[in-house]
């Protein structure tokens, strides 16, 4: 689907995933530079169309780009304003920062994965939680800095989730679990491995 975009892990850097936020402009000045008529039109038909290409943007991929930093993440919600579906599981320079940029400018994402963005906190679940209501899927394994107040926060106001995967966030108690299964209704998967606190009481 040309609405989703995946970029390569490890290899992608900011300068990719900003090149492909900011449409390449730089590619089609220099391609037009001292092109006139036809040409001219041509390029710049060509970069309207990547430009809308790259504003319905649905579903990105940035899985395990451990190189890319909160940059990266701005400058994608920025351009991308539609994006649904995003992950960014394992890029662990992606801080709050990163998270709540995302959260102000993508209001429609249902999906999330924030599997093992070690530096994730409650900040990023609170600001998911005011303005990404519709999420149904989030996922927060190895989050461990993340507490019950983000997951409270996130479950009174994200009341479709369904998913949710806190495996090995160790800072979460029964609390979250009360939380969720009171709020969120339709809740099938709750994936909790190695959350020591946890007691089923």
């Amino acid at each position: 689907d040309r609405r989703d975009k995946t970029f390569e892990g490890g290899s992608t850097t900011d300068d990719d995933v900003v090149a492909f936020a900011k449409h390449s402009r730089r590619h089609f000045r220099s391609k037009t530079t001292g092109c006139h008529g036809k040409c001219a039109r041509r390029f710049t038909t060509q970069a309207a169309h990547l430009k809308r290409r790259v504003e319905h943007t649905r579903r990105v991929a940035l899985r395990g780009c451990t190189e890319i930093t909160d940059a990266s993440v701005q400058a994608l919600a920025e351009a991308c304003h539609g994006i649904i579906v995003i992950d960014l599981g394992h890029c662990v320079q992606i801080t709050d920062t990163g998270v709540q940029a995302l959260a102000a400018a993508c209001t429609g994402i249902t999906e999330i994965d924030l599997d093992g963005c070690t530096q994730v906190t409650d900040a990023s679940l609170q600001a998911l939680a005011e303005t990404c209501t519709g999420i149904t899927v989030i996922m927060l394994a190895d989050c461990m800095q993340i507490t019950d107040a983000g997951v409270q926060a996130l479950a009174a106001a994200c009341t479709g989730i369904a998913t949710i995967h806190l495996s090995r966030c160790r800072q979460i108690t029964d609390a979250s679990l009360r939380a969720l299964a009171e709020a969120c209704p339709g809740i099938t998967d709750i994936y909790l491995h190695g959350c020591t606190k946890i007691t089923g009481k």
